[in-house]
């Protein structure tokens, strides 16, 4: 599957990455087993690394109500939800601000693109330069 989810316990994160031809099918599934997995809580940072994404299958229509979906998770839970979506290439940065213009609607949800892992990593608070590090540091206390 193109999306896989982690989540990061220690650093209250929850990291998703995309991976070809990102589809909406996939995205609901992979939110599907967030809300379902044992560490999900609202509030939670979220890390979005698409840097690997070829192109995405969908129509804004589509992604709207998607997102509108995925929303009454994070509405109405009394938390904001910082989502940072990492864009390093010409598309992820298309696809990135199309999904953060159709976050505009919910206030509960603060999306930001970023194109470097480092500026990512800082804007969620974490002392690591790269992704590899993070994830390693994980690895480490599991």
């Amino acid at each position: 599957m193109p999306a896989s989810l982690r989540i990061l316990k220690p650093h209250g994160l929850v990291f998703v990455d995309y991976e070809g031809i990102a589809t909406l099918q996939d995205t609901m599934q992979v939110f599907g087993e967030y809300l379902s997995h044992p560490d999900f809580h609202p509030g939670q940072k979220h890390l979005v690394d698409m840097s690997k994404v070829d192109d995405w299958e969908g129509t804004y229509v589509d992604l709207m109500s998607s997102q509108a979906h995925k929303a009454s998770a994070f509405v109405g839970q009394g938390a904001q939800t910082l989502i940072v979506y990492y864009v390093p290439t010409e598309i992820a940065r298309t696809i990135g601000q199309l999904v953060v213009n159709s976050w505009e609607p919910f206030p509960s949800v603060v999306p930001i693109l970023v194109d470097t892992e480092e500026t990512a990593l800082s804007t969620l608070g974490i002392d690591f330069t790269t992704f590899a590090e993070l994830l390693a540091s994980c690895e480490r206390k599991t």
